[in-house]
């Protein structure tokens, strides 16, 4: 019963402190948090799912999408929503007919479930449910986590990379679960992916090693396991659009790694030391600090290790290949060149190679963030294992604990609830300066707004990123589409000279939507265009360019 209680306690201080993240935005009905315009990550989220649901020409399940690309589709995981989330609440907006945002709970439903992995780690090494508890919150609350809530969500949801470390932890081999958790893994961000796969492999090594099966028997079992995988993960890469697209993935743009010193660089988020003289922002996405509480316990566990020659807890099963799998993700991604701080060490990648599929993944510094739940688990499990049945020492070491953890747990968590609370702000502030707004009028009055300069990616100064969608959730429109990556059928189609796209549109499309449609067109280009009659609607300022209704002639 002490336990039950300790364990509920726990679930209410994560769930008050999701709402004190979250403020006004934990309630799935605010919207305003995400729909105003600009460039920021959280808008495209929020835009892209809302507008993809709201599209009634698609089927109920689709994983395709057209109304930022319009009438060329594209799939809906480049709008990066989490796109299985995506799919199955489709469906619940539908029928309710309210605008809702499922990143919040989402966020919640990460923090419990990774807090349920700390005790089921602390269940496997019999820790009390102090100690147990104590390593849920932390990883729950995992700053390298929390940060990306203020413009990623779905790269916020480490749970992806925590419950497969916690499998190979309790020793799970379960295909289930492993099939399972690459499928979401597919469906909510495609950086997961591979590092499940590897810990998966991990989990084959150790069924292998540790099987009591005969040869054969253990051989028939194991090609079982590899068919239900690569089923799944086949079945993930066809259901959320990695098979069949016409996106181009960029491998000459600069990549985003880690620095050699990613582990120990606190950027902006420590009361005690200052962030360390980097590569930035490129190495932005290498943000890994440690922080002081779990240097310390780094320390003492290499300390207990050299003491004692001979190790009694082994940590991760099959430890020379685990060790092996994090030294494969650190040299990933440190990228290339590597740097030590701004000193350049080596110019070329040690994994990467150019024209390698490995080259798609250009955040390369996300795959920092297994080895700092490793370093993490390992340190934590290494000290409370020796403390675990004293009860004084216990409890000085969680109170120490939650004394450390202020360090950088707290200054990352003020300012993300400070930058959500700015998107509230934010959302409410453009609804009011759009209300009597001219574009906005007729944005809202129209169906369709095209983009026929002959720019696929021109970007008005009246027109910020997705104002359209913001203002009218239910626009077809192909103006300055926000994806992950480029749409080549896209790009070819929107490249062509402004009275050929006009012309491929309207006469291509069944219905007749040329009454509900505006165009961004440059005012030289009307005069050629002889199969329409156009009407100035608006001149955009300081630009040759002008918003128009049209007619056939």
């Amino acid at each position: 019963m002490t336990d039950k209680r300790n364990i509920f306690i726990c679930l209410l201080f994560l769930s008050g402190f999701w709402i004190y993240i979250w403020g006004s935005c934990s309630n799935p009905f605010q919207v305003s948090c995400f729909s105003y315009a600009g460039s920021g990550d959280h808008i495209q989220h929020y835009l892209g799912w809302i507008s993809y649901a709201k599209d009634t020409n698609l089927d109920l399940f689709s994983r395709t999408f057209n109304g930022w690309t319009w009438p060329i589709s594209s799939k809906i995981l480049y709008f990066d929503s989490i796109p299985f989330l995506s799919i199955i609440f489709k469906p619940l907006l539908y029928l309710i007919g309210i605008d809702f945002q499922y990143f919040s709970i989402a966020s919640l439903a990460n923090i419990l479930a990774t807090y349920y992995c700390g005790l089921l780690i602390g269940k496997y090494f019999k820790l009390k449910i102090g100690l147990s508890s104590l390593l849920g919150i932390l990883l729950a609350l995992s700053p390298i986590s929390i940060i990306r809530l203020i413009g990623h969500e779905s790269l916020s949801l480490h749970f992806f990379i925590i419950y497969p470390i916690t499998l190979l932890i309790i020793r799970s081999v379960n295909i289930w679960k492993w099939s399972f958790l690459m499928f979401f893994s597919l469906g909510t961000h495609a950086y997961f992916f591979p590092i499940i796969l590897l810990f998966k492999i991990n989990s084959y090594i150790y069924k292998i090693r540790n099987s009591s099966l005969i040869k054969h028997k253990l051989l028939i079992s194991v090609l079982k396991d590899i068919c239900i995988t690569i089923s799944f993960i086949t079945l993930g890469l066809y259901a959320f659009g990695y098979i069949g697209n016409s996106i181009y993935l960029n491998k000459i743009e600069p990549l985003w790694s880690a620095n050699l010193l990613s582990l120990i660089d606190p950027g902006d988020f420590s009361l005690i030391f200052n962030k360390l003289d980097i590569i930035r922002p490129y190495q932005w996405e290498g943000y890994s600090y440690l922080g002081l509480l779990f240097f310390i316990l780094l320390c003492i566990s290499l300390i207990l290790r050299i003491n004692r020659k001979k190790q009694l807890i082994y940590i991760f099963p099959e430890k020379s290949f685990y060790i092996f799998t994090l030294f494969l993700f650190f040299f990933y991604a440190l990228g290339s060149p590597i740097y030590l701080g701004k000193t350049e060490v080596i110019n070329k990648s040690i994994l990467m190679f150019d024209g390698s599929i490995m080259n798609t993944f250009r955040s390369t510094g996300r795959f920092m963030w297994p080895i700092y739940y490793s370093l993490i688990v390992w340190s934590y499990i290494s000290v409370a294992m020796r403390i675990n049945f004293n009860i004084k020492l216990k409890k000085i070491f969680i109170y120490i604990a939650l004394i450390l953890m202020m360090e950088n747990y707290f200054l990352v968590f003020g300012t993300v609830r400070n930058v959500i609370n700015n998107h509230y702000i934010s959302g409410h502030r453009f609804k009011k300066e759009t209300n009597n707004s001219e574009i906005a009028k007729l944005l809202r009055e129209n169906q369709y707004f095209i983009n026929a300069t002959g720019r696929p990616f021109y970007l008005s100064p009246s027109i910020p990123p997705l104002m359209p969608q913001a203002i009218n959730n239910n626009i077809m429109t192909n103006y300055f589409p926000r994806l992950a990556r480029d749409n080549i059928e896209f790009m070819n189609f929107y490249s062509k000279g402004s009275c050929q796209i006009l012309n491929n549109i309207f006469d291509e499309v069944k219905e007749d939507i040329i009454g509900s449609s505006i165009v961004l067109i440059n005012n030289e280009k009307v005069n050629e265009c002889n199969n329409y009659d156009f009407k100035n609607k608006l001149k955009l300022p300081n630009e040759n360019i002008s918003i128009f209704s049209l007619t056939r002639k």
